[in-house]
């Protein structure tokens, strides 16, 4: 395994370590062209197709000469300060973290926020392991929604780094991983070591000492000063496991599951007499901590239900019951509340050159629709106006490939349905199903669309045009910088609103497509009902429930 690969999801890589060695071995560049070079790598990673711009006008966040708003800096006064620095001769640490996008999707690293958050949490942890000490921790970052691959950008320094010392940097990576899981996996790693519940026998194993140790442990990860023991009794459970051992041939088996994650589990084989041999399996079972059964059973006790099955052919039985069990609630709870899934990554690569169109039409749209005093839905709008949002709508979605991709899968689930329910059965049938579903999803992007342009305060964006003049007339007297400042803010406030909309029509249509996917699973899986009765539940869910089947969103 690679060292900055890590099993558990988490990808570190320090980028540019040749480059720090070859200067520390009189190879590397000048200062000159090396602080050109990390002024590049700073605007790539501000502003390169993918990167989560969020509220503001570039990507980049941290903490720089003592600014903890990166964010809200001016990118080319960013890309001076680290020039500097580098001209200086500071060594600039370039790395990135990144994670499956499954983990990404299920933690909830799809946002810039996010990534902010994580880091403002472990970035010195991280920094500490390139030799900086907190006081002394400068950085920026950035996130980069990359399908498959979403990731972070990292630049971290020492800004009092003492140049007389000569000494290549040392990376612990085992530690890097510690800090940053914690905080990404907490929820996953507290599902797994939730170990309050202490069995009385563990107890009396247990010196004052030993015990106050363990106390402190656990305040630490809970983060809870205050954390309690509860005893538990495990005669119960031990009495479970030795009725079934007590008439266990040699070499035979038995084994132990929650019974609502029979996936995890633990197998008890007999090697000899009064001795056995214990295997864990699953990727969350973490059923005994040492290799005897008094800790098995200590340990199992954490878990509220157990079952016991003298083989592993019946063991199996139950885990494919209780998967279908489950896939058969998800998808119920997919239909009907989509928004508590993980929404799929965006990119965030848009054709920015259509986005001056965009909100040109918007624009067009508030003057057409005689400022909506019929109300901001589209089903209340006139004909011309519906035909104006529906031809905005696709502008939108030759914008973004992303939104693209949700609704042509909408359009697809839509057809398969309808071939499970015996609606298609000509060119004639698909087409027309084709044309219903594609105006069902044109009347939800077109609500999209009103509601951006109801929240969209034009006063506001005039007092943010007033506030960003008095912020530069202090800095600029001459005339053409300022207005070449003021129509770089417009177009950047206008990059940063087109985004957003686009962002929230993604989140609506990957919504849709998980509770129209969740439904389409449950129809075709309905083996035991006729093609009519099926397309009468379809009906009938078109016009209820959480997902508005094509009324207004």
């Amino acid at each position: 395994m690679d060292k900055d690969r890590f099993s558990d999801g988490v990808f570190f890589k320090w980028l540019n370590q040749k480059e720090i060695y070859k200067k520390y071995d009189n190879k590397g560049r000048s200062r000159r062209i090396q602080a050109y070079l990390d002024e590049l790598h700073e605007d790539y990673i501000a502003t390169r197709p993918g990167t989560d711009y969020g509220e503001d006008f570039h990507g980049l966040f941290g903490f720089i000469n003592e600014n903890p708003n990166v964010e809200k800096m001016e990118l080319a006064d960013i890309k001076k300060y680290v020039a500097n620095k580098t001209l200086d001769g500071v060594d600039i640490y370039k790395t990135v973290i990144s994670l499956s996008e499954s983990d990404a999707i299920q933690y909830g690293y799809t946002t810039k926020e996010a990534w902010k958050n994580l880091l403002l949490e472990r970035v010195q942890e991280v920094g500490k392991e390139f030799g900086i000490k907190p006081e002394n921790l400068e950085w920026t970052a950035s996130y980069h929604s990359k399908k498959n691959n979403p990731h972070c950008h990292l630049l971290i320094w020492n800004k009092n780094q003492s140049l007389e010392i000569q000494k290549k940097p040392f990376v612990r990576y085992k530690r890097i991983r510690k800090a940053l899981s914690k905080s990404i996996f907490k929820l996953k790693l507290k599902s797994l070591y939730d170990i309050k519940n202490v069995s009385k026998k563990e107890i009396a194993d247990l010196t004052n000492e030993e015990l106050l140790k363990y106390k402190e442990e656990l305040k630490e990860f809970y983060k809870n000063p205050d954390i309690t023991l509860r005893i538990i009794d495990t005669d119960e459970q031990e009495k479970i496991i030795l009725d079934n051992l007590n008439n266990l041939e040699l070499d035979k088996c038995i084994y132990i599951c929650d019974i609502e994650n029979p996936d995890n589990f633990t197998e008890i084989r007999k090697i000899d007499t009064d001795k056995y041999e214990f295997k864990n399996c699953g990727e969350q079972s973490i059923l005994y901590r040492k290799n005897s059964f008094l800790d098995t059973a200590e340990f199992l006790a954490n878990f509220s239900n157990l079952k016991v099955f003298n083989n592993r052919t019946d063991l199996e039985k139950y885990i494919e019951l209780k998967n279908k069990e489950h896939i058969d609630i998800e998808n119920n709870l997919k239909e009907i509340m989509p928004d508590i899934f993980g929404i799929p990554i965006i990119s965030n690569k848009f054709k920015e050159q259509n986005f001056d169109i965009i909100l040109s039409k918007i624009t067009e749209l508030k003057s057409k629709s005689n400022n909506f005093e019929n109300g901001y839905k589209y089903k209340y709008q006139t004909p011309e106006i519906k035909m104006y949002i529906n031809e905005l709508s696709k502008l939108i979605l030759n914008t973004s490939e992303d939104c693209r991709n949700e609704f042509d899968e909408y359009i697809q689930t839509s057809i398969n349905v309808s071939r499970i329910i015996a609606d298609i059965n000509n060119k004639q049938d698909y087409e027309k199903v084709k044309r219903i579903a594609e105006n069902e999803m044109f009347t939800k992007i077109g609500n999209q669309i009103l509601q951006f342009v109801k929240e969209i305060s034009f006063e506001e964006y005039i007092r943010k045009k007033e506030e960003w003049e008095n912020k530069r007339i202090q800095f600029a007297e001459n005339q053409g910088i300022k207005k070449a400042n003021e129509d770089l803010f417009l177009k950047r406030l206008e990059n940063q609103n087109a985004r957003k909309m686009i962002t929230d029509i993604f989140q609506m249509l990957s919504e849709e497509n998980i509770s129209h996917n969740a439904y389409y699973n449950r129809i075709r899986n309905s083996n035991n009902l006729s093609k009519q009765a099926k397309r009468e539940i379809y009906l009938k869910n078109r016009m209820k429930g959480n997902i508005d089947w094509g009324l207004e969103r």
